[in-house]
């Protein structure tokens, strides 16, 4: 075994290959074996049935951030390209704020961090129907600065 060195991070791999993970996003509905669930409702939801963490729990945005633009969703639904124009603007205060809870959770939570980051390939998955204002999006790209692979957005195969 070797240890590679990917911006701040010691990976153990292999003399055949290195270990990359391979990164794609999903709605929630995606059911391959490589799913994982990164909804706060999803993390809250484990909890409740098992006392446990969620193994998705460290990636899921905190109800401050998320349910101010749940319930602006639910608001402007049926408002058109005005209600785009708001969702906009409160994604763009939305992006910072996860963020920074993003670096917080690899602070707090670097073993779970590391692990994902040891394993061949992941499917982040969320509720959102625009993957382009979704934490999932963010998620990939911070994992991609750890040494990940983004692979992309799976096709939604309910369409």
């Amino acid at each position: 075994m070797h240890a590679r060195r990917v911006r701040g991070t010691t990976r153990r791999t292999s003399d055949l290959r290195a270990v990359t993970l391979r990164v794609h996003t999903a709605r929630l509905s995606y059911v391959g074996v490589d799913r994982l669930d990164i909804t706060r409702a999803g993390a809250d939801a484990y909890r409740k049935r098992t006392g446990l963490t969620g193994e998705g729990e460290p990636w899921a945005p905190s109800w401050t951030i998320v349910w101010p633009i749940i319930k602006l969703r639910r608001e402007v639904r049926d408002l058109g390209a005005y209600a785009d124009s708001v969702l906009l603007a409160a994604w763009r205060a939305y992006e910072p704020a996860f963020t920074a809870e993003m670096r917080n959770s690899y602070r707090r939570n670097r073993a779970a961090w590391d692990a994902l980051l040891a394993r061949p390939s992941v499917t982040l998955c969320c509720t959102c129907t625009n993957p382009d204002q979704c934490h999932r999006r963010i998620v990939a790209r911070l994992l991609v600065a750890c040494g990940a692979v983004d692979c992309g957005e799976r096709p939604d195969r309910r369409q």
